[in-house]
């Protein structure tokens, strides 16, 4: 049942690479924490680690972009990228997900196309694996 969470949370990902960056940032994981916090509440119990997936706002805040920390200490896109994947799996790691840095790693250093869709928006494939990704990582801990 969960697993129905995860096109929203692509959704949140996806858009909020475009345009509401907020969607991204604190959407992906308030939608995330609130999901736990009703699961805690259902099953009676305080599981206190599935709390730091709240701590994707702030790095899916960070960026990546030409101007962003990474790339001024890193400078090479492709290593920046990794660098960002695995500071994204951090949340995971807390919650013993060994393999997060792998995935998230790879999911952000690949670069695809795309294709325009309505409103302005396009549907670029780099962002459906990334969010997927991400989203299928949160699904998995909740």
């Amino acid at each position: 049942m969960i697993w129905l969470l995860l096109p929203i949370l692509v959704a949140l990902g996806m858009a909020g690479g475009q345009r509401i960056k907020g969607l991204r940032r604190f959407g992906m994981p308030g939608l995330a924490v609130s999901i736990a916090g009703i699961k805690d509440i259902k099953n009676k119990e305080l599981r206190w680690k599935k709390y730091t997936l709240i701590l994707l706002a702030f790095l899916l805040s960070i960026g990546y972009g030409e101007n962003s920390v990474y790339m001024k200490v890193f400078k090479k896109d492709w290593i920046v990228r990794i660098a960002y994947g695995v500071t994204l799996s951090i949340p995971f790691l807390v919650l013993g997900v060994w393999v997060a840095p792998l995935l998230l790693a790879g999911a952000w250093s690949i670069r695809a196309g795309g294709f325009k869709i309505w409103g302005g928006y396009d549907f670029l494939y780099e962002d459906a694996i990334r969010y997927t990704t991400l989203g299928s990582l949160i699904c998995w801990v909740l």
